[in-house]
């Protein structure tokens, strides 16, 4: 395989797990394996509707009801999602430092929705809503929670339009910026990306999920070493979070450190407690590398089980993921990457 071909492919599960994803970087996922039909989505403020980030949400089944607990933490807008849950009652519980509350919830058939309100000053040494964040007004949140909701629905245009929207309610709002960034990927706009995802770090330098999306732009404008500067910072940012070093892994592909794509993915692993599908992916290429094939089958099995194939992708994602299987591993294990430039089209 071409290098530039292997990259495509490392672009390919860069796109899907940010845009097709839904552009939730950090979205939990109930590892029960059946009985799973509904979803609770929602944001966590403080009493003055400020936002507020990394608020840890964990959900427990009440007392009789089927389903097991999961966990996660709230994004830089106070947003958190849950999907693939059982049907019944559940005991949602937010958590910040010593700030605590917690609320009965039903799971249904629909997603619901829950505001979660919270006695926590987002100042406090307990909070982590950036000084950027407490400046941003109501209706510029309100509409990028429409622009998300909009792009994990795979409704682009509604989504434009909603971040649009917010960005003119306040035109220096980095997570409105870092969506529309992703959305210029997934548009291959790559410079257009760059130039949102630019402003996004300038008008936030301590959002850590702006830089991994300015990584994920100069990625593909082929700018690596401007990459891993980006992607380095995010971590320096927020060490706790999982998608740094998925992303640095996905660029140690791309300069052939198999065992150091491995490391990292083990760290992401570590730090998330959904079973990720791409982080198989990275790892298929880097077992491939060291001449493990067979680990390298099962890490694309692992992918296919998890992510069975979307009807919402385009043609062209979904032919190069077939690509993938039949061309990252040739007859000697490893993969083929000698030859070719080193460009963003097959």
């Amino acid at each position: 395989m071409p290098r530039r071909v292997f990259l495509v492919f490392v672009l390919l599960f860069l796109f899907a797990s940010i845009v097709y994803g839904g552009a939730q970087l950090n979205r939990p996922e109930s590892k029960q394996a059946q009985g799973i039909t509904g979803g609770i989505a929602g944001t966590v403020h403080n009493k003055r509707n400020e936002p507020l980030k990394d608020v840890r949400i964990e959900l427990v089944p009440a007392m009789g009801a089927m389903g097991a607990t999961v966990t996660t933490y709230s994004d830089p807008a106070g947003g958190f999602e849950f999907t693939n849950l059982s049907y019944g009652k559940y005991v949602l519980s937010a958590t910040l430092g010593v700030a605590g509350t917690s609320q009965d919830i039903v799971v249904g058939s629909s997603q619901g929705w829950v505001s979660v309100g919270m006695d926590s000053d987002p100042t406090s040494k307990d909070a982590t809503v950036s000084v950027a964040e407490l400046q941003i007004p109501s209706k510029a949140r309100k509409a990028l929670d429409k622009a998300r909701h909009a792009l994990r629905d795979n409704k682009l245009d509604e989504a434009d339009h909603y971040i649009a929207k917010a960005l003119l309610a306040y035109p220096r709002y980095c997570q409105a910026l870092t969506l529309r960034a992703t959305l210029a990927l997934r548009k291959k706009s790559y410079e257009q990306a760059l130039a949102d995802a630019e402003k996004a770090v300038e008008y936030d330098p301590n959002d850590n999920l702006a830089y991994i999306v300015l990584g994920d732009s100069y990625i593909s404008l082929n700018r690596l070493d401007d990459a891993l500067r980006a992607i380095d910072r995010s971590t320096e940012i927020k060490p706790t979070a999982w998608q740094g070093y998925y992303e640095k892994g996905k660029l140690l592909l791309v300069h052939r450190d198999w065992a150091g794509a491995l490391r990292q993915a083990a760290k992401a692993a570590s730090l998330t407690n959904r079973d990720y599908p791409y982080l198989h992916v990275l790892k298929a290429f880097a077992f491939a590398g060291l001449n493990d094939r067979l680990s390298a089958k099962n890490e694309i099995a692992a992918f296919r089980r998890l992510k069975p194939d979307d009807s919402s992708w385009p043609p062209q994602i979904r032919q190069q993921l077939n690509e993938m299987e039949l061309f990252a591993i040739d007859n000697s294990g490893q993969p083929n990457l000698s030859g070719g430039g080193h460009g963003n089209s097959p």
